[in-house]
């Protein structure tokens, strides 16, 4: 049997039930993994309160990414063998103790990487890596912003950043995690809890040539897409990833949903032409469209490959069993998490690693 963590109703904490159900069975072009880790994102968190727009109907399992050990394949396959230790992205369904993926989202692992660090990977590096460099193009000499920098897509934003020349990387995050993403990378952490960022950071940029004195990059998961806007130099980026200031307590707040929505700015086609400006938005699981999954994969491969040397680190801030899974929703809707949050299916499948610092 298939143990699986299901959203039983929009609610708090407690409409998360362990079930169990049948094992899957093998279909064309994918293969079946034993999960060992998968992660926890800020999407599943407001499908459980019902603000995940493209979540499954109720009663539903959601979870994009899981890492694990293949336990069948079909007869043609000729990529995974049984026992190789595998990453995998899966449209949902991915908090379960087995999963049935499509073969093309299916990643083999290197040796070094645990499970939890390998599940760390799909969704937020995946996120980060498609943002910087298919759809924003960052270049050496930018100067980026990345909102939650302390994150899951924030983490791995700033290191991937790191890979390029120069480049003047801002993030806001609480005080308390700004030595964390100094060392990270991170050239200025900026506490947006005592501090106006939109401010400082201009006072950081005031000496610079005009032209110079806003960003080149934003990376916006807050849904704060008009101030974001406006600190944006000419052929500036805006990216738009997801709306997290949506989310205010354990359940949803309709007066908080109407007062962020609220402050959503349309983005005239004139003005964005006058400005040389670019607003675009990156939704990942919305791209696992037949005539997308081959760049993804690509994608994929390339962070692989920085991991291999070295130029990428997994940071696991804490992991959490299927039966705990109400803690690890509370933890990172309060904000807790440096790096990544995971879950996994039995007490023997925690690495037992300190949190992050």
């Amino acid at each position: 049997m298939v143990k699986e963590i299901v959203i039983t109703a929009n609610g708090s904490y407690d409409v998360l039930k362990v079930r169990e159900r049948p094992d899957p069975a093998l279909e064309p072009n994918t293969v079946k993994i034993a999960v060992k880790a998968c992660g926890l994102n800020f999407s599943e968190l407001m499908a459980r309160q019902g603000l995940y727009p493209g979540a499954p109907p109720l009663p539903c399992v959601v979870g994009y990414e899981v890492a694990g050990v293949v336990t069948e394949v079909n007869a043609d396959e000729t990529e995974f063998k049984v026992g190789q230790r595998v990453a995998a992205m899966t449209k949902f369904g991915g908090h379960a103790s087995v999963v049935v993926a499509n073969r093309e989202m299916v990643f083999l692992i290197p040796d070094f990487l645990s499970f939890a660090e390998a599940a760390s990977i799909p969704v937020n590096y995946l996120t980060a890596y498609h943002m910087l460099f298919h759809v924003a193009r960052v270049r050496p000499g930018d100067q980026v912003l990345v909102h939650m920098a302390a994150g899951g897509v924030g983490v791995a934003a700033i290191q991937l950043l790191k890979t390029v020349e120069n480049v003047t990387v801002f993030g806001t995050a609480s005080a308390s995690k700004h030595d964390f993403i100094r060392n990270l990378g991170c050239t200025h952490p900026i506490d947006y809890n005592t501090k106006d960022y939109k401010t400082e950071i201009t006072e950081i940029l005031k000496d610079k040539p005009q032209g110079k004195r806003g960003l080149d990059i934003i990376l916006d998961p807050l849904g704060d897409f008009k101030t974001s806007y406006d600190m944006l130099n000419p052929c500036g980026h805006l990216v738009i990833f997801g709306a997290a200031n949506m989310v205010n307590g354990s359940t949803r707040s309709i007066f908080n949903i109407l007062k962020q929505y609220w402050k959503i700015p349309s983005f005239s086609s004139m003005s964005l032409m006058d400005q040389n400006k670019t607003v675009s938005g990156v939704h990942l699981g919305h791209m696992f469209m037949p005539v997308l999954v081959q760049m993804l994969r690509q994608e994929m491969l390339d962070i692989i490959e920085l991991y291999n040397q070295g130029k990428l680190k997994s940071i696991v801030s804490k992991e959490f069993t299927f039966e705990q899974a109400g803690e690890a929703h509370k933890y990172m809707e309060q904000r807790k998490n440096i790096g990544k949050v995971i879950l996994v299916p039995t007490e023997e499948d925690l690495t037992k690693e300190a949190p992050a610092q």
